[in-house]
């Protein structure tokens, strides 16, 4: 290799930071529960340093989320014969938009709703989509 950082471990270090972010866990914490420092899970996370086999087993126990869902490019595991992203579904979306921090925060704080508000919230978003386009 040539010091630059391989796409596969920037791909699960973009996973890592994704899950890590949806479920409100700091750097820190991340790192106190799978036994390392904040730093070395920013090398994860930026994919200056590999992380092992077993450390990424911790880190989805920690996370959880599935092996399998930080290899994905889309952070999501597909049923056989889909090929499209969901951001690709999207009119308009960047392709990054499901990477981007502000739509794991806006999915984050989705979820802390009471189940009964999300319906309102998403029509409430739509609605304000729809008048400003």
């Amino acid at each position: 290799m040539n010091g630059s950082a391989d796409g596969i471990d920037v791909l699960v270090g973009q996973r890592i930071r994704q899950q890590r972010t949806l479920r409100g866990i700091s750097q820190d914490k991340l790192g106190q529960l799978i036994g390392v420092s904040f730093q070395q899970v920013q090398k994860y996370e930026s994919g200056a340093n590999r992380i092992s086999a077993s450390r990424l087993f911790t880190v989805s126990r920690a996370l959880e989320a599935p092996i399998e869902f930080f290899f994905s490019e889309t952070g999501e595991t597909q049923a056989d014969g889909e090929d499209e992203t969901e951001a690709e579904r999207i009119n308009g979306a960047p392709a990054d938009v499901l990477s981007r921090r502000e739509t794991l925060k806006l999915v984050r704080f989705y979820y802390d709703l009471p189940e009964r508000l999300r319906p309102h919230v998403v029509e409430l978003l739509r609605a304000i989509s729809i008048e400003d386009a």
